[in-house]
C-alpha cells in the first residue's frame, strides 16, 4: 500500500475527534488490545488561539483560548501516531493518537479503516443528517403578500 494520503488521513483524524468518545473507545478496543505503544507526547492539555473576523475582509483579532487534548505515540510497527481533539479529553487524544499509529501501517490499514473509521463516518454522517433535519423542521421562511393591484 502507497504513504499515507495527507488528505486521507485529515480524514480520518477528522471522524475521531468529531466521535462520540465512548463508540470511538468501543470500536477500538479489540484493534489495540494486542498492540504496545511508546509515548513520544503523554497526553497533555493545551491551548490553542481561537480567532475572528468581524467581516471577510476585516482584520483579525483573539476571540478566546480554548482548551485542546493531545498526544503522540509510536507503535511497535515503528509508526508514529497523533491526537488532537478538543476540550479536557486525555483518554480520547491518546485513542486517536493510537488508533493514528496502527492506520499508518499499511499491513494493518484496510483493517482499522474497516473496523473503527467506517463506523464512526456512518455514525457521524447520521448525526449531521438528524441534527439537519431538526433544524430543518424549525425553519421559518419568511415572505411578503402583495396585492394583485396594476399600479
Amino acid at each position: 500500500m502507497p504513504p499515507t494520503d495527507p488528505r486521507e488521513r485529515a480524514d480520518w483524524l477528522g471522524v475521531m475527534a468529531l466521535s462520540d468518545p465512548d463508540e470511538l473507545a468501543r470500536l477500538a478496543a479489540p484493534i489495540l488490545a494486542g498492540e504496545t505503544f511508546e509515548a513520544l507526547r503523554a497526553p497533555e492539555l493545551g491551548l490553542y488561539m481561537a480567532q475572528a473576523r468581524i467581516d471577510a475582509a476585516g482584520n483579525r483579532f483573539n476571540l478566546a483560548e480554548l482548551p485542546v487534548s493531545r498526544c503522540v505515540v509510536r507503535s511497535r510497527h515503528g509508526t508514529a501516531g497523533v491526537g488532537y481533539v478538543s476540550g479536557r479529553r486525555l483518554p480520547m487524544a491518546e485513542c486517536i493518537a493510537r488508533v493514528d499509529a496502527l492506520l499508518q501501517a499499511p499491513h494493518l490499514r484496510e483493517a482499522v479503516l474497516a473496523r473503527v473509521i467506517r463506523p464512526l463516518a456512518d455514525a457521524l454522517a447520521q448525526r449531521r443528517a438528524h441534527e439537519h433535519a431538526r433544524a430543518q423542521a424549525s425553519r421559518v421562511r419568511f415572505f411578503t403578500l402583495t396585492p394583485d393591484t396594476p399600479t
